[in-house]
C-alpha cells in the first residue's frame, strides 16, 4: 500500500497556535508530505520553526506504533534525518494515537533539530480502515521551550469539522 502522507482524510477545524504562525503553500517550502503548513515568525538569519499537517487513510489493524514508524518515514522523504528520542501513546475522548519526540538534522542548517510529530487516528464509516492525521512542529534545540508549549497549545484545539463531517458525501 502507498505510503502517502499528504492528504487530511477528514475535516478538521485547525487554529494557529500563536500570532507568531502564519499558513503558507507546502510547496513553496519544499514539504511534500503535508497539506497545511505553518510557518513561524522568527528574527532573520534563525532556523524558521515549521508546523505541518497531512494524513491519510489506512487499514484498521495498523498499530500506533506502525503508524508512527509510517510518519517518520514519510517525514524523512522530507530530506530530514530522524531518530526517534521518545514515543507515547495515547487516547481520550474517542480519540487516540501516538506522539514521538524526535532528534533531527536537515541538510544545509547547521543546528540541531527537535521535532514533534502527534499521530491522531479516527474511526471512518469504513470499520476496515481508520483515518491519520499527522501533525508536526520542526525546531531548533533552542527554540524547542518557546515552540513545544505553542504546539501544544495547537493540538488541544485540533478538533473534527462535525458540520462538514455530515455534509461529505457517503464514502468519504
Amino acid at each position: 500500500m502507498e505510503n502517502n502522507m499528504n492528504t487530511i482524510p477528514v475535516p478538521l477545524t485547525l487554529e494557529e497556535p500563536s500570532k507568531y504562525w502564519r499558513a503558507v503553500e507546502p510547496a513553496s517550502v519544499g514539504v511534500t508530505s503535508a497539506e497545511f503548513v505553518a510557518l513561524r515568525w522568527v528574527p532573520e538569519g534563525e532556523y524558521t520553526p515549521t508546523l505541518t499537517v497531512g494524513g491519510a487513510v489506512r487499514p484498521a489493524g495498523v498499530s500506533a506504533e506502525g503508524l508512527a514508524d509510517e510518519a517518520l518515514e514519510s517525514f524523512r522523504a522530507d530530506g530530514v534525518s530522524a531518530t526517534v528520542a521518545e514515543r507515547k501513546p495515547f487516547g481520550a475522548d474517542g480519540l487516540k494515537g501516538i506522539m514521538q519526540l524526535l532528534d533531527c538534522e536537515l541538510p544545509g542548517v547547521p543546528d540541531r533539530l527537535k521535532a514533534i510529530q502527534v499521530i491522531m487516528s479516527f474511526a471512518t464509516s469504513n470499520p476496515d480502515e481508520q483515518a491519520i492525521v499527522v501533525n508536526t512542529v520542526t525546531c531548533t534545540n533552542e527554540q524547542f521551550p518557546t515552540v513545544r508549549p505553542e504546539f501544544a497549545s495547537f493540538i488541544s484545539a485540533v478538533r473534527l469539522d462535525e458540520e462538514r463531517l455530515s455534509q461529505a458525501p457517503e464514502g468519504e
